[in-house]
């Protein structure tokens, strides 16, 4: 079930998406920053509860994330605001 925005989730074993490796699929819990940055995400076509996978790690620390039959390309920022678990 998708979480609505503002949804918490810090359970054990959750981490910043910066930190997923290539190849690995995750699952969004949580994103932290406020209102607007989850609402950025939001209008980009990501939500807490999509399951990506990563497909590119930049050396900057950005992002290129799949979900589906859409990539993503996050920042340094965004991904370590993305908190997420692995699938």
């Amino acid at each position: 079930m998708d979480r609505p925005l503002g949804s918490r989730h810090t359970g054990y074993g959750s981490f910043p998406l910066a930190l997923a490796a290539e190849g690995e699929r995750v699952k969004i819990v949580f994103v932290r920053g406020g209102r607007k940055k989850e609402e950025r995400l939001l209008a980009m076509g990501l939500k807490i509860g999509d399951t990506v996978e990563v497909q590119i790690t930049n050396p900057g620390g950005g992002k290129v994330v799949q979900a589906g039959e859409t990539r993503y390309a996050l920042d340094r920022g965004a991904s370590q605001s993305v908190t997420v678990v692995k699938v």
